[in-house]
């Protein structure tokens, strides 16, 4: 297998710093052997290509230039403003999948390739949005961007994997507990986890308040990062595009507003300690709420309709696959076409059990009305009959055998890989 030849200036430090300005562990360990290693003293980059990594772990604008790009070493900044160089810069982000659009932080980046007088072509972008490459199209003829080389990369499956079997041990779900669970009589109907309290997070809670839907599940409403409730963000203009129901919306405002007057709200690890394990939990559930409820009500990242005149998103984190690999069926809250993506990745989706229509309606209030309309009928009990059905059964190992099989060589060479070395021989550009 021929490998991807990645730049670096010191023996790489597998276990780096996330602030690194360039982390040769951006390969994320299990990625290692699609690449090789090359000092920067052994080799010359105008006869071959080599690849040099910046690695993105936040959009905290005021840390690109200074703490990215100003890092850069001359050798570096040399080769990518030469045109004989076959030198590449590759901005490694595939764990966030959101607007390009979201602050200024593509406006800085492509800032900083200008200033910096880097040839665009020779920049590559891998980043958790799998609809990128239409998506960077749509704004760098608003913003008139440099071209680039941008891929979409599904990230979190096999990083999701890792955490269950190596770096934390997470407990899963087991067959013989599902089986168990279809015996006995269920506690909640779904479960419902939420951390950073986005704006579709903070309406979705709202409405199944106002719904009568929120009893029915293990639900939390945490506010990592900012740590206040903010009352004066309901209502904007996210929200005017969720519900055009004037009234609704206002009664789905009184009702986040009184659960915030509560505080935080968890159900699966204490409150104490999320701060000191927050990274760690949010990737974890004990299995008894799998054990006592049906479903999973995902509540992704990322929610976008589609809509002409904003770009589309499509981003999969570690939330999409936390049911899959826990024997639950589940409905997302989340991405334009995530089902369909999922799909087209192996895994089965429920139609048997709900109207999933909502994946590719156009409209959010429309989709979020199907999604409500399916967790009614789901907590009227009108599907526990499918639900202890055999071809659910056979769906669900289906799923977490497909989770559990996805190959590093799948994700990363096929995939990833693959994309990577057409734009370096020059056969794919954007």
């Amino acid at each position: 297998m021929h490998k991807i030849k990645l730049l670096y200036d010191d023996f790489p430090n597998i276990n780096a710093s996330i602030e690194a300005p360039r982390k040769c562990d951006c390969v994320q360990k299990n990625i290692l052997p699609f690449f090789e290693f090359y000092n920067s003293n052994d080799v010359d980059v105008t006869k071959e290509p080599y690849i040099y990594p910046i690695v993105f772990g936040d959009i905290y604008t005021d840390l690109i230039y200074h703490n990215r790009f100003g890092l850069l070493p001359e050798y570096v900044l040399n080769a990518l403003r030469d045109n004989d160089s076959k030198l590449y810069l590759m901005l490694w982000f595939p764990t966030e999948g959101f607007s390009l659009s979201t602050n200024p932080f593509y406006d800085i980046i492509d800032l900083c390739i200008k200033d910096l007088g880097i040839i665009s072509k020779r920049v590559i972008m891998v980043f958790g949005d799998l609809n990128v490459n239409n998506n960077f199209q749509y704004w760098k003829k608003i913003h008139g961007w440099s071209k680039i080389n941008v891929i979409g990369f599904e990230y979190f499956s096999r990083c999701y994997k890792d955490a269950v079997n190596k770096f934390f041990s997470i407990p899963i779900r087991t067959l013989d507990e599902y089986d168990e669970y279809r015996k006995k009589k269920i506690v909640k109907k779904f479960i419902f986890k939420n951390a950073v309290l986005r704006p579709h997070r903070r309406y979705m809670i709202g409405r199944l308040a106002y719904e009568n839907l929120l009893d029915y599940s293990y639900w939390s409403m945490l506010d990592r990062y900012v740590k206040t409730f903010d009352t004066d963000t309901l209502d904007d203009y996210e929200w005017q595009r969720y519900d055009i129901d004037n009234d609704r919306r206002s009664a789905v405002k009184e009702h986040m507003i009184k659960l915030y007057s509560k505080g935080e709200k968890n159900f699966d690890f204490s409150l104490d300690n999320l701060d000191e394990n927050s990274f760690e939990l949010q990737w974890q559930m004990k299995s008894y709420y799998y054990n006592t409820s049906d479903i999973t009500l995902t509540s992704e990242t990322v929610f976008r309709e589609h809509d002409d005149k904003r770009d589309v998103p499509i981003f999969l984190s570690e939330k999409t696959f936390q049911p899959i690999a826990n024997f639950h069926p589940f409905l997302t809250f989340g991405s334009h076409t995530t089902l369909k993506v999922l799909k087209s990745l192996n895994f089965e989706t429920f139609p048997e059990l709900f109207d999933e229509s909502y994946d590719t309606n156009p409209d959010a209030q429309k989709k979020i009305d199907i999604l409500v309309k399916n967790l009614k009928s789901l907590c009227n009990g009108e599907k526990d009959d499918i639900l202890q059905s055999n071809e659910i059964r056979d769906k669900l190992i289906h799923n977490q055998k497909e989770f559990f099989s996805r190959s590093t060589e799948v994700i990363y060479n096929k995939v990833f890989a693959d994309q990577l070395k057409k734009i370096i021989s020059g056969t794919e550009t954007l």
